[in-house]
């Protein structure tokens, strides 16, 4: 297996981990940006994770690299934007097998 696979493993298996912390404890993390988002940080990667809660659902809207401009978004190249696009559905992915056996 190369470097580069095993660290795409090491962070999928991480992010999975944060989805559990994220759906038994959805408010353990305060509102960041009112009126509603929250954002739970991933400790061991740049990453953040921005989410709301709404009716007992939990509505994640990205899962954003920290070290990146939000006002730059536009000018990501076309890599880092398939990267976000293959993370946001894994993660409904795994957000929909899970949500069939356990509501929040």
């Amino acid at each position: 297996m190369k470097a580069k696979e095993k660290d795409w493993e090491q962070f999928l298996d991480y992010f999975k981990g944060y989805l559990k912390i994220l759906k038994t404890n959805p408010e353990l993390f305060s509102i960041k940006k009112p009126p509603f988002f929250r954002e739970l940080p991933l400790k061991k990667f740049p990453f953040v994770i921005i989410y709301e809660i709404f009716q007992n659902e939990v509505i994640i809207y990205s899962v954003f690299h920290t070290s990146r401009n939000p006002k730059k978004s536009r000018k990501l190249n076309k890599i880092a934007i398939a990267i976000e696009i293959v993370i946001a559905i894994l993660f409904l992915i795994f957000a929909t097998l899970k949500t069939k056996k356990h509501k929040l």
